[in-house]
């Protein structure tokens, strides 16, 4: 096993923050590396979680991973359960000095039925304190799920049940108390997977997910449902949440309203009804942006909300193309301010978790494949950014590149589209032969454009985008 950290310190920011630590870190091994979760807890470190397992295998072991504020590997643990595999999605903050890992395991057949969900208690040294594991049902699985803490320190779940027959999924939740020992377990009639679930007051839960529409709803505390409205503005499924008060809260989503799937951001005033909520989204046409699936949207300041998304996204396990972790940061009302680029060359980059962090910065956290590596399988790859989305303070190459310009297809054929950070409203696309003499020009208005190459001929060029505010970018961009 080979770990690497790539550190970039450190920058100091005015007065209002003493130190953002900025850099880099790679979990790097021979198996296949799957990252779901991270949070930063109250001593300042970091705690991924997610599994390992050997390529091509389906017998997971439980992942975490303990790294430092700069960055730097403390400790690592693989849990293995016995004859199942065993995946860890979440990890929540517990009383000082502990967190909670919340998993599932499953039988090893094809179908991998039999799901239990499995929770621990681990101390900082990653050591198990207690567990609990509840058997949902022989013939169910459990699919993703949403986790929070309600009200008196119990743990609140909400997912979707996974049938064996039509029709196929239900959603969930699941309440327990401190000890980890079950209080309620509820399994509804309608709907579908759920995602996010909040504890409102001592008789109200609310909840949002799928029953017949995609609704905010809420429920009494035997969890039936006592009233609901539709999510607006075609947000189709809920990647991210965060509560900025009882009653408000902002949410990234997958929003289908424009030609391709795109980015959806809602900031809602009151959890059921709608009027007056803030609405914006975010994508290029004829390229498929998704929210990072485990949390795509966190702030410690509402005034500076970061959200995250792949791009483009592959609806597949696995790619066969690059792609960029994307972060963009937007105010209070959703105006957005920046956006910035992460990726470099024949990676596919897999956001699954943006972490807005105390001093300031965000961290982004999910995986990487080297999809012409021949190999199936993935690493963990951590980027801890400034308060304006930037790697700094170091004369080293960082193992990812930041950029504000995009390429693609590349190599392409009769066309390519150029896609531009969105504080960027003007630019110039410019490409030249191997020769060095310019072939073409356009300007560029706007987050994208398109640019017919019909009359080139095939092979390699060199592409300038820039504009007098800043921005320059440069590469290859091959015709075939």
């Amino acid at each position: 096993m080979k770990i690497h950290q790539t550190i970039v310190l450190i920058l100091l920011y005015g007065t209002l923050y003493s130190q953002i630590q900025t850099f880099t870190f790679e979990y790097v091994t021979e198996d296949d590396d799957r990252l779901w979760d991270a949070i930063e807890t109250e001593d300042d470190n970091f705690y991924l979680v997610g599994h390992i397992a050997e390529p091509e295998s389906d017998k997971y072991k439980g992942l975490v991973i303990k790294i430092s504020p700069d960055g730097q590997l403390i400790d690592e643990r693989i849990i293995e359960i016995p004859n199942r595999t065993y995946d860890i999605y979440g990890v929540l903050q517990d009383t000082l000095g502990s967190v909670i890992l919340c998993g599932k395991s499953s039988d090893t057949t094809p179908e991998m039925y039999h799901t239990n969900l499995e929770l621990k208690r681990i101390n900082y040294a990653l050591e198990t304190i207690d567990s609990s594991s509840y058997l949902i049902a022989e013939d169910k699985r459990i699919g993703g799920f949403g986790k929070q803490f309600g009200y008196n320190n119990d743990l609140l779940f909400t997912g979707g049940l996974w049938f064996e027959t039509p029709p196929n999924v239900y959603a969930f939740i699941l309440r327990l108390n401190y000890e980890l020992d079950s209080i309620r377990f509820y399994q509804f009639t309608i709907g579908s997977a759920g995602d996010q679930i909040k504890q409102l007051n001592d008789t109200t839960y609310w909840c949002i997910g799928w029953f017949s529409q995609f609704l905010y709803a809420t429920l009494d505390t035997s969890f039936n449902l006592i009233e609901y409205s539709i999510v607006p503005d075609r947000i189709a499924q809920a990647y991210g949440l965060k509560w900025d008060s009882d009653s408000s809260f902002f949410m990234a989503g997958e929003w289908d309203g424009g030609p391709d799937d795109d980015l959806g951001m809602i900031r809602q005033y009151h959890p059921l009804d709608t009027t007056g909520h803030i609405f914006n989204s975010w994508g290029t046409e004829g390229i498929y942006d998704y929210p990072a699936p485990n949390g795509a949207i966190d702030f410690q300041n509402k005034d500076s909300v970061f959200v995250g998304a792949i791009s483009p996204f592959q609806p597949f396990l696995w790619s066969d193309y690059p792609s960029d972790y994307v972060i963009l940061q937007t105010d209070s009302l959703l105006n957005i301010r920046w956006e910035r680029f992460y990726g470099e060359g024949e990676y596919y980059y897999e956001l699954m978790k943006v972490l807005a962090t105390k001093d300031g910065g965000c961290l982004l956290a999910g995986t990487r494949y080297n999809y012409n590596g021949g190999i199936k399988e993935r690493d963990i790859f951590v980027v801890k950014l400034n308060s304006e989305g930037l790697l700094v303070g170091t004369n080293e190459k960082p193992a990812i590149e930041m950029r504000e310009a995009l390429v693609f297809p590349n190599p392409g054929t009769n066309y390519l589209k150029v896609r531009i950070a969105a504080q960027h409203k003007q630019s110039t696309f410019e490409l030249y032969n191997i020769s060095g003499k310019k072939v073409l020009s356009q300007q560029i208005s706007g987050k994208w454009g398109e640019v017919n190459t019909t009359f080139l001929k095939t092979g390699t060029y060199i592409y300038k985008i820039y504009n007098k505010d800043g921005l320059y970018e440069s590469g290859k961009w091959v015709k075939q």
